[in-house]
């Protein structure tokens, strides 16, 4: 036959095959894609691997399945192909012909053709098909005249054209495909095996599966990254060199991730998906397919290598991260017809894996298949297969089913809501294109922005834009919602947040919001080590508070943190311009540990395009080494080594030989523990000093400690959470390795590499009250523990006389302490609305209380609540009130806008920072007054107080609750300033504080403390402008008894005197006296180890002693009553009157002497600068070293007490010290 003809034959059979071919492929992508959009948070990475398999699996099904007319109508088109044609369709057949006879004449050359009688009869003619067939007549075939006429020349079609393009195409792919797999077979023959310590891993991992037996190892430079070849004898490559950048655990790990390859017969699977995709070359939905195939198959591998794996998630990303760093710096150029660890093309997926990787939140990876998902991917492969074939119905051959009828039915409530928000400035000018990220609970897949665009995507939240007025638009779930936030943090104005709790009380998300942003100052530095060098990479975190709804007290900064460029350099655009400095920490795991530093904004503030030049020095921290090893002796390679510095976190881990450096170590006592796979916890309390000695460490042998929790029926509760809370007597969550960890499906939570002694935890259920400070043992028997319901609190407040509810309300949360004590948190408050609120809490304590809040009337308390109450309903009725408002104006009559008016009630904890509201410390309700300085407070039922601050002064004012509450004056605030010096020089960088003598301790009155703080300059000088006036103490603070949970402090150089209002009061602080220095000895007896830095020194002038009491009579000691009335009726005598006199002188005297502290070096020395001519005792006291980083005192186990006296001087200062000699201290019971 002809070719052309051939092909022309072939043609349209192979383009049905390729049309076909596309759109089924296509439709099961759409199928597939579908349904892992909607599963693919609870899926795991094979489940989504098996399912997009059906792609190409449908391009290789040759199944043709009929199905009934009825089911074909509601299927896709192109899930149905043609059906076949029955046997009692009506169809058209060829009509038989008679035999006609044939003129035998032979043609002349001007003779007229006869049709051939053979075309003819063989040329059909369309009938209808009789009811009844007859039998047809044998068709004699004619003899073919001689000469006939030539038919026309053959073309190809349009199709066959196609179809041989794409056979070329195909072959030649073909072809490049065996020549490449060819080519780098042989060169694969020039490839070493892999040696130790490569060798010696995959030895202990392949020992117990003899199907792993024909794996080789090799070492090529052929590949960059780790990578898989070969079928029928699989091949691990591995790039020379990388070994040396991993540890075992990480090297272990990334040989698991390819022997899942082999394991999960991933090569055979690519092989067959690239034969069919150079056949289906043009198919898109094929390419796609494979691009996520790719993709979910490295996910899957990853996912099986973890589950083998015996070390953490921490180590599992920082091997990825080492391979990825491997082939980012590889020189070679892969060759790489295999399976790689990664694809180094793909950024974006690499870091996809990471974060995969390190998600601490994310269930355990699982390498089986749930019931569930097998059944589900049966079902997809049953319709999505087959090439499904429609039948029509006998009783209606021609006419599709008749849809179903749809009543009339209410139109369904709207799914979502608008949202939306308007940034203004302090201006009150709208910010355009203000930066907001959103973060909502539950999540939303897909944002809707009417105003405003998308920004990105980010690990929490969602990062926006507002549009050029300033207004952002989205669209949130009309139900559901459990938390919604909003942060703005743009350029050039302070931070702010705004926050909605729906899901735990009665927060109610308002449909529009305006955002009234501060102005902001623009910050940054040049970061030097200390010979002057920029160091790049650390990381610097402003302490800055979000400015928050005005009804949101709660205490929220900002989590921001920048990095310094190559040149050191870091720049922060967002710190709010009222600020006079700004705190920053700055973190390198080379250098010291959470170096924290003050900024002044005049100092370091940085224009728009400029460049910051102010330089800050950090410092290299202590550098600790040492040996891990076994309980045999033997050393421990991949254990990690993990220092809690404060805030600060550094972590090493061993090599081969056993051996750690954990550099960045600030100094002073630090834990350090150390956990290893197959071993117990080791933690040993060290004194980072610069001549630290090395630390060794033993681990023990592993324990296991099993926690169950089941229901009130028995049943069990799944992925409850453990998580530490304490090891030792201090919180070693990150050095144990376990911050949350989840239990199983079963109800099973299991720790088999735990410590000997008791850990504390907190057991916190899905839904139900946390179980706090549970103490676990490694033991046999498992822990059970019974879950119990949360608190779940419906309030009902409504008006006292007409028992309507009460339209807008604030309710406070609170505890009660006994003694008619009370803890308010306004950081925990909330509102309620339409007299009623709702409160559910997780959190057990002992009760829980209620404070209702509302304009025009008196406050009132719900009862006491107690935490195993379930859910229970309260009533709160309010009686009517005054509206309690006022003003507050300047010292000089101006309104004071944005002062802080505190109120305070008896027993509250109120404190001031500096002059400025301090959060920290603080449990009490504010207010700020508006443009006009007027503010409103809720009425109230007893004696309280105002505070009020203000950049211009302060006021303090007691008030009753029916006092007419006129126009608050402040006073101007005092400024101190000053020096300090040691001897004549200078002292830098000394810490100072100063005590107000106005705080407020006294029965029935608010608690209030106005502290200041501060850090003398590089000339020694300090400056607090804000002080309130009256009678305060400047003090040196003395550091001692430091440790990882904090340090103690006393103070020394005390400087007592008034600050009057308005005026500026200079102090010096040291520069006159003399130093006395020593030698502390401990206890002769002393039996135990100590350390000199938990001990401390206090010295003190010899005074007269106060005057002696009077003598209280015997019948009215004993009695607390008679007694406060005895000594009422005694200070009013003459006699009275004269003691207080005297007692008053004393104090005084006291006062008005300076008193000296001092901590102890190393070696027991000591030395206190300027103590002034005169008699003094000197106490001292050395403590037993704390058995954990929480507690400062463990007992003493030395005292001593000395009188010395220091003699006259001439002049105001010597340099030349006052030598006490050895001084040996007596036992204290401790240790004796």
């Amino acid at each position: 036959m002809n070719v052309v003809l051939r092909l022309n034959e072939w043609a349209p059979a192979w383009w049905s095959w390729f049309v076909a071919g596309h759109v089924a492929a296509a439709g099961v992508l759409a199928v597939a894609a579908t349904v892992w959009f909607l599963v693919r948070r609870r899926a795991s990475p094979r489940w989504g691997y098996l399912l997009f398999l059906l792609v190409p699996l449908k391009l290789l099904t040759p199944v043709e399945f009929p199905l009934p007319a009825p089911v074909a109508a509601w299927l896709p088109s192109f899930a149905i192909g043609p059906a076949g044609v029955p046997s009692t369709a009506t169809v058209v057949e060829p009509a038989p012909q008679p035999a006609v006879p044939v003129d035998r004449a032979p043609l002349s050359s001007t003779s007229r053709p006869q049709p051939s009688p053979v075309s003819d009869a063989a040329r059909p003619i369309a009938v209808s098909a009789p009811p009844s067939t007859p039998t047809l007549p044998k068709l004699e075939a004619a003899p073919i005249p001689a000469t006939v006429a030539r038919p026309p020349r053959a073309s190809f079609s349009w199709r066959a054209v196609l179809m041989v393009a794409w056979a070329f195409a195909v072959a030649g792919l073909a072809t490049r495909f065996a020549w490449v797999q060819w080519a780098f077979h042989r060169q694969l023959r020039r490839a070493a095996p892999a040696e130790a310590p490569w060798t010696d891993e995959f030895a202990s991992l392949t020992a117990d599966d003899p199907a792993l037996a024909r794996v080789r190892l090799l070492e090529t430079d052929l590949v960059r990254s780790p990578a898989v070849w070969g079928i029928r004898t699989p091949r691990i490559l591995l790039p020379p060199g990388l070994a040396a950048t991993l540890t075992a655990g990480q090297r272990r790990w990334v040989l698991l991730h390819e022997l899942a390859h082999i394991r999960r017969h991933d090569l055979a699977i690519q092989a067959a998906l690239r034969g069919l995709q150079i056949v289906h070359f043009t198919n898109p939905a094929l390419w796609i397919a494979r691009s996520v195939l790719d993709r979910l198959r490295e996910l899957a591998a990853d996912d099986l290598a973890s589950a083998q794996h015996a070390g953490n998630f921490v180590e599992r990303g920082e091997a990825f991260l080492g391979v990825v760093r491997w082939a980012a710096q590889a020189a070679t150029r892969s060759a790489v017809p295999a399976l790689a660890l990664f694809d180094s093309r793909s950024g974006r997926t690499c870091a996809a894996r990471l974060q995969r990787l390190l998600d601490t939140d994310a269930p355990a990876p699982t390498t089986r298949l749930r019931g569930w998902s097998i059944a589900t991917l049966a079902i997809l492969a049953a319709l999505c297969l087959p090439h499904l074939t429609g039948a029509q119905s006998p009783a209606q051959p021609s006419d599709k089913p008749a849809p179903p009828k749809i009543e009339p039915q209410a139109a369904p409530a709207p799914a979502t809501r608008r949202f939306e928000v308007l940034i203004v400035g302090p201006d009150d000018k709208p910010v355009p294109k203000a930066k907001v990220e959103l973060r909502l609970i539950p999540g939303q897949k897909t944002w809707t922005f009417h105003r405003g665009e998308f920004v990105k995507a980010g690990r929490y939240g969602t990062f926006a834009q507002a549009d050029e007025t300033g207004r952002l638009a989205v669209d949130l779930p009309a139900r559901g919602t459990q938390y919604f936030n909003v942060d703005v943090t743009t350029p050039g104005f302070g931070p702010f947040w705004a926050g909605w709790d729906v899901a735990d009380r009665s927060d109610q998300i308002p449909d529009q919001y305006t955002i009234h942003l501060d102005a902001g100052a623009r910050v940054g530095g040049v970061v030097v080590d200390e010979e002057g060098r920029p160091v790049e990479g650390v990381s610097v975190h402003p302490h800055i508070e979000f400015k928050k709804r005005d009804e949101d007290q709660s205490q929220l900064g900002v989590g921001d943190r920048v990095k310094t460029d190559a040149a050191g350099r870091w720049t922060y655009e967002s710190v709010p311009a009222s600020l006079d400095s700004v705190g920053i920490t700055l973190d390198h795991p080379q250098y010291l540990s959470e170096s924290r530093v003050s900024l002044s904004l005049k100092e370091f503030s940085v224009p728009a395009g400029g460049t910051p030049e102010r330089r800050i020095t950090i410092a290299r921290g202590i550098v600790a080494t040492g040996r891990v090893v076994d309980r045999e002796g033997k050393p421990v390679a991949g254990a990690r080594v993990r220092g809690q510095f404060i805030n600060a976190q550094r972590e090493a881990m061993t090599d081969d030989r056993g051996e750690y450096r954990l550099a960045g170590c600030r100094p002073g006592r630090f834990d350090l523990v150390v956990t290893a796979a197959g071993h117990g916890p080791a933690l040993e309390n060290i004194d980072f000093q610069p001549d630290l000695a090395p630390a060794h460490f033993t681990l023990p042998a592993p324990r296991t400690i099993r926690v169950k929790m089941v229901d009130a029926d028995g049943k069990p509760v799944p992925k409850f959470r453990v998580f530490f809370q304490n090891w030792r007597g201090d919180d070693h969550r990150y050095g144990l390795d376990k911050v949350l960890s989840y239990a199983d499906e079963k109800g099973v939570w299991e720790w088999n590499e735990a410590p000997e002694d008791a850990v504390i935890a907190d057991i916190a259920p899905p839904t139900g009250m946390q179980l706090s400070e549970q103490r676990l043992v490694a033991r046999d028997e498992p822990y059970v523990f019974i879950s119990k319901p949360s608190l779940h609190v419906n309030g009902r407040v409504v008006d006292q006389a007409t028992g309507q509810p009460i339209p807008a309300f604030r309710v406070v949360l609170g505890e009660d302490l006994g003694n008619d004590q009370f803890i308010w948190d306004r950081k925990d408050s909330f509102d309620g609305k339409d007299g009623a609120f709702y409160y559910r809490t997780d959190y057990p304590r002992p009760n829980y209380r209620f404070r209702i809040e509302a304009p025009g009337y008196q406050t009132a308390d719900t009862r006491n609540v107690r935490s195993d109450e379930g859910s229970i309903e309260v009533r709160v009725e309010l009686r009517q009130g005054k509206r309690f408002s006022g003003v507050v104006v300047t010292p000089d009559g101006r309104p004071a806008e944005k002062a802080t008016v505190v109120i305070g009630l008896n027993r509250t904890q109120i404190r001031f920072l500096n002059g400025e509201f301090s959060e920290s410390g603080s449990y009490c309700d504010r207010r700020t007054t508006g443009a006009k300085g007027e503010f409103e407070i809720p009425s109230q039922t007893g004696p309280f107080e105002l505070i009020v601050v203000h950049p211009s002064g302060a006021a303090w004012v007691p008030l009753k609750p029916d006092d007419a509450l006129e126009t608050i004056r402040l006073e101007p605030w005092a400024v101190v300033q000053g020096m300090v010096r040691v001897g004549a020089e200078p002292a830098a960088d000394v810490l100072l504080k100063l005590s107000h003598h106005s705080d407020s301790y006294a029965e029935g009155r608010p608690n209030v403390s106005f502290d200041y703080h501060a850090t003398s300059a590089r000339d020694g000088s300090f400056r607090w402008d804000r002080v309130l006036p009256g009678k305060g103490t400047v003090v040196r603070i003395v550091r001692h008894h430091i440790r990882a949970g904090g340090e103690s402090q006393t103070y020394s150089h005390h400087r007592t005197t008034e600050f009057p209002k308005g005026e500026t009061t200079e102090v010096q602080i040291g520069g006159t006296g003399r130093p006395v220095t020593g030698l502390l000895v401990a206890p002769a007896d002393l039996k135990v180890p100590f350390d000199w830095n938990f001990s401390s020194i206090n010295v003190e002038p010899v005074g007269p002693l106060p005057p002696p009491p009077p003598e209280i009579p015997a019948d009215v000691e004993a009695d607390e009553a008679k007694r406060q009335k005895w000594w009422q009726a005694y200070m009013a005598t003459p006699q009275g009157i004269a003691y207080r006199s005297a007692y008053d002188a004393f104090l005084a005297q006291r006062e008005a002497a300076s008193r000296f502290s001092s901590a102890v070096n190393r070696d027991g020395t000591f030395r206190i600068n300027d103590i002034p001519p005169g008699e003094y005792e000197l106490t001292a006291e050395l403590s037993a070293i704390p058995s954990d980083a929480v507690n400062a005192f463990a007992g003493p186990l030395g005292r001593l007490k000395r009188t010395f006296t220091v003699p006259p001087i001439e002049g105001d200062r010597t340099g030349a010290a006052l030598d006490l000699g050895t001084l040996e201290m007596v036992g204290a019971g401790a240790g004796e």
